[in-house]
């Protein structure tokens, strides 16, 4: 079982691009695609016996999910309230919106999608980053975070009257 500690603020800082992770309320993040029901399934199991190995990415001023909608879907489902996150900013032009069935889209048109209430069809986005070698996924740029999903289940956000 994975392990790992963390606070309500910040889990993860690398000190070379002051890039940190953050827990946030499940419900403030805004997914803008599908998920598949079967990888739920699987990414589920993964997820309670290996734990969480990599954060959710989202975009830091709309909260619009980049990366981890089946990890998000999960997380809700399993009552889990604060989950990690690593924000981004979507208009750094590092990041590309690509798909994986040809759509021709824009990042405004992914952001005016969720302002609609809209999600697009499972795998219709994806987002990669320029590297001095070409581009790679998001996915594979993220802080690996190895955390133990019950220390999530005991972190409860506080309530306002």
């Amino acid at each position: 079982m994975a392990t790992g500690a963390a606070n309500n603020e910040t889990m993860n800082q690398d000190k070379t691009t002051k890039q940190i992770i953050k827990l946030i309320n499940t419900n403030n993040l805004k997914p803008h695609e599908q998920t598949d029901p079967k990888k739920i399934h699987e990414v589920k199991k993964s997820i309670i016996e290996e734990g969480i190995k990599y954060p959710i990415v989202a975009d830091k001023k709309t909260n619009i999910i980049l990366d981890g909608h089946h990890r998000h879907n999960i997380f809700k489902n399993l009552k889990i309230q604060k989950i990690p996150v690593f924000y981004v900013n979507y208009m750094d032009p590092k990041i590309i919106l690509d798909s994986w069935n040809g759509h021709k889209l824009t990042k405004q048109d992914v952001i005016n999608q969720v302002n609609a209430g809209k999600v697009y069809p499972i795998k219709t986005t994806k987002h990669m980053l320029k590297t001095d070698d070409g581009h790679t996924h998001i996915s594979q740029t993220l802080p690996r975070i190895d955390l133990d999903i019950t220390l999530l289940k005991k972190i409860q956000p506080i309530h306002q009257q």
